[in-house]
């Protein structure tokens, strides 16, 4: 599988960013996958990197690949640090629920580094590992930012007007993390709920370049059914989910 493109806006990515060369990494995932050569599936990572931070969060997405021969369902086990209090959402995958999240929420006493995790799928004796990394920054985040809480607000207030069925936004369980440590001028924030994820990118700026954008995905499915653009005026509008500001991951 190839590798995922990444949408790279010069004016979203800090100087500081950019001469680290973390924005030119991609994060995308190579061809990783079966360490069995004669298995009848594989496991892709939608990207194989993260970073985080001390009391932060993360989020992985892991697709089945299933050759033709492939029937039934895929055991998922995982190895990680204590530290990173990581966790699979689903732990069994099929042709029908090829998806898998692998949630991280780190200690805020973890030390900065990279840590190794290793997501292993089975099914009788045919055996799949998958490796991943994850990045722990120094960087300190006192609680969600009133931008991000106010544009979360904004864009779900928005959504239900939109779509009726989107309306449970309102009612949902949110836990939040910065997407992107070290990342200033965007601040960019994932919001989970049991049943979404939403991303929300913020230009903390005044008007007329305070602008805000939206990406919300169905927890269990790898594609967003929404992306949005608030204009400083307070319109919102829809727009192509390539437009939305990802940095490898």
């Amino acid at each position: 599988m190839g590798c995922r493109s990444a949408v790279i806006q010069n004016i979203l990515a800090p100087r500081a960013l950019r001469s680290i060369g973390l924005v030119a990494l991609a994060g995308c995932a190579g061809p990783t996958g079966p360490d069995d050569t004669e298995a009848s599936f594989a496991l892709t990572a939608v990207y194989d990197s993260i970073r985080s931070y001390p009391g932060g969060g993360g989020i992985f997405l892991v697709r089945l690949d299933p050759e033709d021969a492939f029937a039934g369902e895929v055991v998922l086990s995982l190895a990680a640090p204590d530290r990173l209090r990581a966790e699979v959402a689903r732990d069994t995958l099929s042709d029908g629920h090829p998806t898998a999240e692998l949630i991280v929420r780190p200690e805020a006493t973890i030390s900065s580094g990279h840590f190794k995790v290793t997501l292993t799928g089975t099914q009788g004796e045919q055996r799949v590992k998958l490796p991943l990394d994850v990045e722990i920054v120094d960087w300190l985040v006192e609680g969600l930012s009133e931008h991000a809480t106010l544009e979360k607000n904004r864009f779900v207030s928005w959504l239900a007007d939109q779509d009726p069925a989107l309306a449970a936004l309102g009612s949902q369980q949110w836990w939040g993390f910065q997407t992107y440590p070290e990342m200033l001028v965007v601040e960019h924030w994932t919001f989970l709920s049991p049943e979404w994820e939403m991303r929300i990118c913020v230009h903390v700026m005044i008007p007329p370049h305070d602008w805000s954008m939206v990406r919300l995905r169905r927890r269990g499915e790898s594609e967003p059914v929404l992306t949005a653009r608030r204009e400083t005026d307070g319109t919102i509008h829809p727009i192509p989910a390539g437009e939305y500001p990802t940095f490898g991951y």
